[in-house]
């Protein structure tokens, strides 16, 4: 989430394309950035305290299906968190060549979600799983 920023803004420097600056879109970019950071940091103590040791990772999963604190509102705070730090670099910094790195990186990430995920979490969690599903939205967290 820094490296790969950084190079992509020195590659749009090198190909003198477009950056777009104003003093609203960072400020906008810093407090996307800030909270998906915040977010981030906590859903992942969340993950690994309530998961009983487990990671995101597939090789080393949680114990338990963490369903508690911010993911008793949204399944998967990690990625939100993710595409709002993506989106708030491309406010800050205003390269244009942020924009498609973030857009493909959700896409990307979106049907990893759906289509491995959620099918590994259905057959490892069963049951708990499904009803968590039915109940919880995938990103955002319902109004009312």
């Amino acid at each position: 989430m820094i490296l790969i920023p950084l190079i992509i803004i020195d590659v749009n420097s090198l190909l003198h394309l477009p950056v777009y600056q104003s003093v609203l879109f960072q400020v906008a970019g810093f407090l996307f950035v800030l909270s998906g950071g915040l977010l981030l940091i906590c859903s992942t103590y969340l993950f690994a305290k309530l998961g009983k040791g487990g990671s995101p990772l597939p090789f080393d999963p949680p114990k338990k299906l963490v369903i508690e604190g911010i993911y008793k509102y949204i399944r998967n705070p990690m990625f939100t968190a993710s595409a709002l730090i993506w989106l708030g670099e491309f406010l800050f910094f205003g390269s244009i060549l942020l924009l498609p790195y973030a857009v493909v990186w959700i896409v990307a990430n979106h049907l990893h979600l759906i289509f491995q995920d959620e099918k590994w979490l259905e057959q490892r969690y069963g049951e708990e799983y499904l009803e968590y599903k039915k109940k919880t939205p995938r990103y955002m967290p319902k109004l009312v």
